[in-house]
């Protein structure tokens, strides 16, 4: 797949959102999930070509090094991606109705080896997981017993040990 990144800025506008996204701090929460799970599943599916994702990458790397975008904590809502499937279903939005069950199962496994498994990207810091299969109201009850550690980014306890944790919650 050989394009020009001028022709692909003009013509596939899309792909340039990565970057002009991240043109002010409050954006730049969104770098890792982006550059290590959305741009790695397109890079990964043919959706991107390989001088977009060494520009993407670069970009990131750019910020990563020249600014303070270091978080204290990573809060992983983790979810199982028939639950996601189901809560769209549910949801009927119509931007939303051609989103593939295995476009979710990517996504989560990506995120999955970069936060649970930590074996495709570093981790800049502690990463606090909680069950967000359960209902809404079991999750605001999870998010509210653990809001000191969320908030305060206190000492995040009760590691993950394998795919699916059995505690509610887990820490890394």
């Amino acid at each position: 797949m050989n394009k020009n990144l001028t022709n692909l800025a003009t013509t596939e506008p899309l792909r340039v959102t990565f970057v002009s996204r991240h043109d002010r701090p409050t954006d730049w929460h969104h770098a890792r999930p982006g550059r290590y799970c959305f741009v790695e599943n397109l890079y990964q599916n043919g959706l991107m070509s390989a001088p977009e994702y060494a520009v993407l990458d670069q970009w990131f790397q750019w910020i990563t090094t020249n600014v303070d975008v270091k978080p204290d904590l990573i809060v992983y809502l983790r979810s199982s991606p028939e639950v996601v499937a189901e809560r769209i279903r549910r949801r009927a939005r119509d931007e939303e109705r051609a989103i593939p069950d295995s476009y979710l199962r990517a996504l989560h496994e990506l995120h999955e080896d970069w936060l649970v498994r930590r074996c495709r990207f570093s981790l800049p810091c502690s990463v606090l997981v909680l069950d967000a299969d359960k209902d809404l109201q079991m999750l605001k009850e999870e998010f509210n017993s653990r809001k000191h550690e969320i908030l305060c980014c206190s000492a995040v306890k009760s590691p993950v040990k394998g795919p699916r944790s059995p505690t509610p919650a887990a820490a890394i």
